[in-house]
């Protein structure tokens, strides 16, 4: 009783407020910290997108985006939930730099929300592993977001998530900052694999916040699948319309 009336009093004095246009939440607003006029600004990916990455086709009739079609990926699939568009932008750069790390209900809610509308079957695979982040930045930063959303992943599904046996070994600028053809050589050898490893013959589902290139996720895949891997999808939060 006495949390109930302190949370109330917190709620008088300090009133929870939307993480993107900090106007005041409703009570149903609360859970996921944003309004629902800012909710409405998120763009949902819907088809028709290509059927390797899952970006938006410019062109209807073809099956594949230019970006796949042209650069060489290593993954066999990826899923994306939403498309980067602005307000996504700040939501996301708020959730990795920002330690609103609450943010992941959210997310995860939109990312299975996705699955079950394109009957995307995430039980087909046996480990869910994370993008690792480097040592150093993983101690700047203090939370490896990606990895916050396949422990969400994996409560959801009840697979297994492995955060241990693939290691970032280069401490690469943000590939924000880069060109696309830079983003390629920035992550090249970025990744490997601990001895005495579970991937062998394993089905993995790849988790990473935001898909551009398709850079990082390809090189990670690469790494997995030299490790003995079967079958490497990728699933985000996000992806840009443009690589």
């Amino acid at each position: 009783m006495f949390r109930d009336l302190f949370r109330g009093f917190t709620d008088l004095v300090y009133p929870a407020c939307c993480i993107l246009c900090k106007n005041p939440l409703s009570a149903l607003e609360k859970t996921n910290r944003l309004c629902f006029a800012c909710q409405a600004k998120l763009q949902k990916n819907r088809p028709p997108f290509c059927r390797r990455c899952s970006r938006p086709l410019e062109n209807p009739n073809h099956r594949i985006c230019r970006n796949c079609q042209e650069t060489p990926l290593e993954f066999d699939q990826a899923w994306c939930a939403f498309l980067f568009n602005e307000p996504m932008q700040k939501l996301l750069h708020i959730f990795k730099y920002g330690h609103k790390t609450s943010l992941r209900h959210f997310f995860i809610d939109g990312i299975m929300s996705f699955t079950r509308d394109y009957q995307i079957h995430l039980n087909e695979f046996d480990l869910i592993v994370p993008i690792p982040l480097h040592p150093t930045r993983l101690r700047e930063r203090g939370y490896n977001q990606s990895a916050l959303i396949a422990d969400m992943l994996a409560e959801e599904l009840n697979i297994p998530v492995d955060k241990r046996n693939l290691q970032r070994v280069r401490h690469t600028p943000n590939q924000a900052r880069l060109s696309q053809k830079e983003r390629w050589t920035n992550v090249k050898a970025a990744f490997k694999i601990k001895p005495h490893n579970n991937f062998r013959q394993k089905n993995i589902l790849l988790v990473d916040d935001l898909f551009t290139t398709g850079a990082t996720v390809s090189q990670a895949a690469k790494t997995l699948k030299a490790a003995g891997a079967a079958k490497v999808n990728v699933l985000t939060i996000a992806i840009a319309t443009h690589s």
